[in-house]
């Protein structure tokens, strides 16, 4: 998944700068900050993930929690196994986001295509991801990447090779230390005949992961297929 950690940050600043509001505290609790339930909520995600999905819910049905309580509750579904929960959940806090204007918008979109292609649903995971580029905010290098690297990566599995090359070339001029992009953009560019493009893309991606067995091994694919 990519970038959850920019993701979650960008949003406890967004929350963090509305001021205190009721968090997700246990009743008896005094109220907590939005920002601080957000933080412990997503931290809760990863070690005790059913703990983190009963706290969001609750969160979103009873304490009217929008976005940040909807991406903890995704978070929460995904490490449960819950992929076509998650997406649904991801999907309802981008069109949140997208409506109040939120940057987060697009990344919550490809979170949703991301949960879509765990659940085995491809073309509801390019849709979704459709969705993330369109609602890129401008000047968010990060964002765009992740964006256009997760619908090239969907279009290069399908074998739709000048869409994936666009979308890597897009991904790795946003950000040229992207080192998955670069190798799907090699792999692409070979699948595509460029052998020149495709020898350029794997010496960038040499270049940041040079003992990457993936990279390694599309580096000698790409050497065989040269006169």
């Amino acid at each position: 998944m990519f970038h959850v950690i920019a993701l979650a940050a960008a949003l406890q600043a967004a929350v963090a700068a509305q001021g205190p509001q009721p968090g997700a505290a246990a009743a008896d609790d005094p109220p907590v900050s939005e920002a601080t339930a957000y933080r412990e909520c997503v931290a809760m995600s990863a070690a005790e993930p059913a703990r983190a999905e009963r706290m969001a819910r609750q969160w979103v049905d009873q304490l009217e929690g929008g976005v940040p309580a909807r991406h903890c509750l995704g978070l929460a579904q995904l490490a449960l196994g819950k992929a076509d929960e998650a997406r649904t959940t991801f999907e309802s806090a981008a069109r949140i986001a997208e409506a109040t204007g939120l940057a987060q918008a697009s990344d919550l979109y490809r979170l949703a295509g991301e949960a879509a292609l765990e659940g085995g649903d491809g073309a509801a995971a390019l849709d979704l991801a459709n969705r993330a580029v369109l609602a890129l905010p401008r000047g968010d290098g990060r964002a765009s990447a992740d964006a256009y690297l997760f619908r090239g990566s969907l279009h290069g599995a399908a074998g739709r090779l000048d869409e994936a090359r666009g979308d890597l070339l897009a991904a790795v001029q946003n950000d040229r230390g992207r080192h998955e992009a670069w190798l799907l953009l090699a792999a692409a560019e070979r699948r595509a005949g460029n052998l020149a493009g495709a020898e350029s893309a794997i010496r960038e991606a040499l270049k940041l992961a040079p003992e990457d067995p993936a990279t390694q091994q599309e580096a000698a694919a790409i050497a065989d297929d040269l006169p």
